[in-house]
């Protein structure tokens, strides 16, 4: 029997199969011939047979919301086993287990090993984030795998579930240095409830994202703040340092988070004939001025008598755009300096870009420009519906009469009604530069009717001592919502002719709620995750008249690099690894499979479906291994499926071939086809 290889070549085939052989096991109960035992014939109950125990093909996910905020917070996680009907599977076993557990922070509301519910098929859990050490308050995610054994068959689904929230924000006292000068960088950490970090481990990045040499890692105080002086000489050639703020773990340093902004730093050249001597990084309020001043240089007293700095400003107005030089004096070094004064205001908050010019010499600053006074707030929350215990972002801005962002307004937040007994991170916010202030709400474990609970917020601004009360309450809804998603396919392949290299396969999705619901006009995200790769070659057994596939060696396609994605959806206008779908009316929507037809039954994909219906996202996945047309591998012995030689086998260099050995290779090469990489 000879099959046809890739590179044209035939192999001879490797092994002979005896015929299959199929095992009977056949029950019975008294009777025959001779010597058997018959005792008396009393009345029996009779026995209930007990039904073989269904094998899990998926497992579904519903999450009550889709992340987790740093700072403390939980997540429920309902699953239901499907078997390959779609059908839910009842008293079906479930094993949970957290990656990196020791360093998580997670934890589970009840044991590792749980089973679904005899009646409904459900499995509730809760997933709970601590908030004691300072790795757990750093943004990161959360991996989970679930599986379910049963009948020898193992289903499994993977769970990343982001924790957010944390912020890392950088200030500078000055962000131009002159030679011997170094600026004060200070770094604040809050994490997803609004409270500050203490005790965190700071690094300082440049633009590169490297630590900056020579600047060494701070510790946060009890105020949340790590502070750092940078000098003028880590500043480099190019004459500017973009620095951006990083947190790192304490117990596991590969947890880190880079800032959420950054400043500028820029070096002024040495000895150069004008320098800023005023701080042009700090804040000023809106029309109030802004004392800048320059000090000038040159080697006679001629050149600075009697002449003129000129300034030019990005923002606000200038008292002065060319002010006089005055002070004139000799310094230590001999030559002769002087200084030159302005002042900046704006009527809007934003930077003003400073330039100031002497002779053919410029230097520039950057002056930071607030409004502190409020005029009119809106309210708003980053969800309207929450399960029962989840949370939400409750966020405030705060601007003024000219509509500009207010910054370090104070804002007091407050339930003014809620049945569910939920509660606020915090009472009060402080407004940041972009004039937002937020606290995290939780609601209690009691739903609610639609839109009872209200939430008020009032500011009072840090100058003016004006007090704001026009914002909109915020009105939230507490409500068990749930929704699941079934995965089918059917059991045939489908060939294309004007795609003769390529199988197809028809699939099908429906969305429905807990009660069993179709929901409609729902976007479904759909992906295809590869998970293993399988080497081998099939063998035609005589007896079967059949192709017969023997695997060698599985692999996992995880940790391949790079593995490319034999399997592409298709939907009727896309195609790819990941696409977004849309339930129709009866809730559900069609979809097709391509992989090409040498791919068969070599390559085992996951394929993962995720919704969010109100905060509550919903996970399921498929485990599918694209099979084989039934008549490809039902044709005679000179006839080799498509598929015939795994396409992930070793290429045989020249040097493979052995014409003495019964398979046509030599032992070197077969071992390969047993080994991963």
């Amino acid at each position: 029997m000879d099959i046809n290889l890739q590179n044209g070549r035939k192999m001879k085939h490797l092994f002979q199969l005896t015929a299959l052989s199929t095992a009977l096991v056949v029950a019975g109960c008294g009777g025959g011939g001779g010597g058997g035992f018959y005792g008396p014939e009393t009345p029996t109950t009779p026995i209930t047979p007990t039904a073989p125990l269904a094998a899990p093909n998926s497992i579904a996910v519903s999450q009550s919301k889709a992340t987790l905020s740093t700072g403390g917070d939980s997540i429920t996680l309902t699953f239901r086993v499907l078997d390959k009907n779609g059908g839910a599977i009842l008293k079906a076993p479930l094993a949970i287990s957290i990656a990196n557990l020791a360093n998580s922070g997670a934890s589970l509301s009840t044991p590792s090993a749980i089973v679904t519910d005899a009646t409904t098929g459900l499995a509730t859990v809760t997933l709970t984030l601590a908030n004691d050490v300072v790795d757990y308050r750093i943004n990161r995610n959360i991996a989970l795998t679930v599986t379910s054994t049963q009948a020898g068959v193992t289903a499994t689904q993977q769970l990343v579930i982001p924790t957010t929230g944390t912020k890392l924000t950088l200030a500078t006292n000055s962000s131009t240095l002159t030679a011997g000068q170094s600026a004060q960088v200070s770094a604040t950490a809050v994490d997803g409830v609004g409270q500050l970090i203490a005790g965190a481990t700071v690094n300082l990045l440049d633009s590169a994202g490297k630590v900056i040499p020579g600047i060494a890692s701070q510790k946060t105080g009890t105020n949340g703040v790590a502070t750092f002086s940078v000098p003028a000489t880590a500043v480099p050639a190019s004459g500017q340092l973009t620095v951006t703020g990083q947190l790192v773990g304490n117990v596991d340093t590969t947890i880190t988070q880079t800032g959420n902004n950054s400043v500028t730093l820029t070096a002024s050249i040495p000895n150069q004939a004008i320098t800023f001597l005023s701080s042009s990084s700090a804040l000023v309020n809106i029309n109030t001025n802004a004392s800048l001043a320059v000090q000038v240089q040159a080697a006679t007293q001629a050149e600075l008598t009697g002449q003129n700095v000129t300034f030019v400003t990005s923002q606000g107005l200038l008292s002065l755009t060319s002010a006089p030089i005055t002070n004139i004096a000799k310094n230590a070094s001999g030559n002769w300096v002087g200084t030159a004064e302005t002042t900046l205001s704006s009527g809007s908050p934003g930077t003003a870009t400073v330039v100031a010019s002497f002779g053919k010499n410029t230097v520039t600053g950057n002056v930071q420009i607030i409004s502190t006074i409020p005029a009119a707030m809106t309210l708003q929350s980053g969800t309207s519906v929450l399960a029962p215990k989840a949370n939400t972002t409750i966020i405030a801005l705060v601007k003024d009469v000219n509509g500009a962002p207010v910054s370090n307004a104070v804002v007091k937040f407050a339930i003014a009604t809620d049945p569910s007994g939920g509660s606020l991170s915090s009472p009060l916010a402080t407004t940041d530069g972009t004039g937002q202030a937020s606290v995290t709400y939780t609601a209690g474990a009691t739903s609610t009717l639609t839109k009872a609970i209200s939430i008020t917020a009032t500011v009072t601004g840090s100058a003016g001592g004006a007090v704001v009360n026009g914002a909109a309450p915020v009105t939230l809804t507490v409500a068990g919502q749930s929704a699941y998603i079934t995965i089918s396919q059917d059991n045939t392949v489908v060939l294309v002719d004007t795609a003769p290299t390529y199988y197809f396969k028809n699939f099908s999705e429906s969305v429905v709620d807990i009660n069993g619901g179709a929901i409609a006009n729902q976007q479904v995200s759909v992906s295809l995750v590869p998970q293993s790769y399988m080497k081998g070659y099939y063998v035609y057994d005589k007896t079967a008249s059949l192709w017969e596939q023997v695997v060698t060696a599985t692999c996992s396609a995880t940790t391949s690099s790079p593995f490319v994605n034999p399997v592409a959806l298709l939907s009727s206008t896309a195609s790819g690894a990941s696409l977004n779908f849309v339930t129709g009316t009866q809730g559900s929507f069609d979809y097709q499979i391509r992989y090409g037809k040498n791919y068969a039954n070599w390559v085992t994909l996951s394929m993962n479906a995720s919704t969010v219906v109100g905060t509550n996202q919903t996970v399921t996945g498929l485990s599918i291994t694209p099979p084989v047309l039934g008549t490809d591998i039902s044709g005679p012995v000179n006839v080799a499926p498509p598929n015939a030689i795994s396409p992930f086998n070793p290429i045989p260099k020249p040097s493979d071939f052995d014409p003495t050995t019964p398979s046509g290779y030599t032992a070197a090469y077969l071992a390969t086809l047993h080994t991963c990489p």
